[in-house]
C-alpha cells in the first residue's frame, strides 16, 4: 500500500468502542470529554480543558482531515480522540503513563471515566 493510499479517517468499530472520522459537529461531546483539567495535568497544554483552548486545538484537529472520534458504543458518547498526525518522542513522560505519552501523537488520547 502506498502512503497516498492509506486511508487516515476509517471508520473502526470494536467490542466496547467505534472511531469515526472527526466532524464539526463532534465539538461539544469532544469538549465534554476533554473539559476535566486532570485530563491535561501531565500534557504541555495544561489549559486546553478551557473552552477557548480547546476550540483552537479542535480546528486543528479538524483541519489535519486525520483526527478520529472515539465514541464508547454502550452510551453513544464520545470519549476522546486519535490522529494520524506527526509522532514524536516525549522524554519528560513518567513510567505510569509510557504508554500513552512516550511515543504519541501530535495532540492527546483522551480517557474519559
Amino acid at each position: 500500500m502506498l502512503a497516498h493510499d492509506f486511508d487516515c479517517q476509517p471508520n473502526l468499530c470494536g467490542s466496547t468502542l467505534r472511531l469515526e472520522p472527526l466532524a464539526d459537529s463532534d465539538f461539544v461531546g469532544m469538549y465534554q470529554a476533554a473539559a476535566d483539567p486532570d485530563i491535561w495535568a501531565g500534557h504541555p497544554a495544561k489549559d486546553r480543558y478551557k473552552c477557548e483552548v480547546f476550540e483552537v486545538y479542535f480546528a486543528s484537529l479538524l483541519a489535519t482531515k486525520k483526527a478520529l472520534a472515539v465514541i464508547d458504543i454502550e452510551s453513544g458518547e464520545i470519549v476522546g480522540t486519535s490522529s494520524t498526525t506527526r509522532r514524536r518522542i516525549c522524554p519528560t513522560a513518567s513510567p505510569s503513563v509510557l504508554p500513552f505519552w512516550c511515543v504519541r501523537n501530535e495532540g492527546a488520547i483522551l480517557i474519559a471515566s
